[in-house]
């Protein structure tokens, strides 16, 4: 799935946003986001590596060359790379690895967890979808109330299923099930007011 359907899975969320919290108490809330990461740091690890191996090359080459040009031509490969890198944001992502990648996006999904209060529900019963396109990731946060009274065996069940991004229709069934969970062992309560609304967050 492209970052192109960015929107496209946006606003299919709202309505099943919707119809989990009718049988929940539980406060859902989706951030759509393009990508947890620039990957910047991967595109200076990259030059990094070009520089010293073209110095490298120059000084131990068969060939002989100018030692004036040798900082002129390093610093020349190096911006080209540098320039090829930064309209490459999927290059930049293979290169990152799974486990930096893994890294990003667990990090990104703490921050808007944060970011939208979503810990700050009058239960303590929110729940983050966070959806990574970039990554083809999903995870999900709860706070204390939720892992209080899901076990933990059947949220991890859904969470491993939510994670990988594929289609939409597999977002949905997710989803559903994931509402199915919440309204089995949080239901909605007869004072229960949607503290958030229900429309994804969308970061490009």
């Amino acid at each position: 799935m492209s970052a192109a359907t960015l929107h496209t899975i946006a606003g299919a969320v709202e309505p099943l946003v919707h119809e989990a919290e009718q049988r929940t108490s539980a406060e859902v809330v989706v951030v759509v986001s393009g990508s947890s990461s620039t990957y910047t740091h991967v595109t200076g690890w990259v030059v990094a590596a070009v520089a010293v191996a073209t110095t490298a090359f120059l000084c131990w080459s068969p060939w002989i060359f100018d030692d004036f040009w040798l900082p002129v031509d390093v610093a020349a490969l190096a911006a080209v790379v540098a320039g090829l890198m930064a309209t490459a944001p999927r290059t930049r992502l293979f290169l990152a690895g799974g486990a930096e990648r893994e890294r990003c996006v667990a990090l990104a999904a703490e921050a808007a967890f944060s970011q939208e209060a979503v810990y700050a529900t009058r239960e303590r019963t929110g729940v983050l979808i966070y959806v990574s396109v970039l990554e083809r990731t999903v995870l999900l946060r709860a706070d204390t109330a939720v892992q209080t009274r899901v076990p933990a065996a059947q949220w991890n069940d859904v969470a491993a299923r939510f994670r990988d991004l594929s289609t939409n229709e597999a977002f949905a069934t997710n989803f559903k099930e994931l509402g199915a969970l919440l309204a089995e062992h949080l239901p909605r309560a007869a004072d229960d007011v949607n503290e958030s609304p229900n429309a994804p967050r969308v970061r490009t």
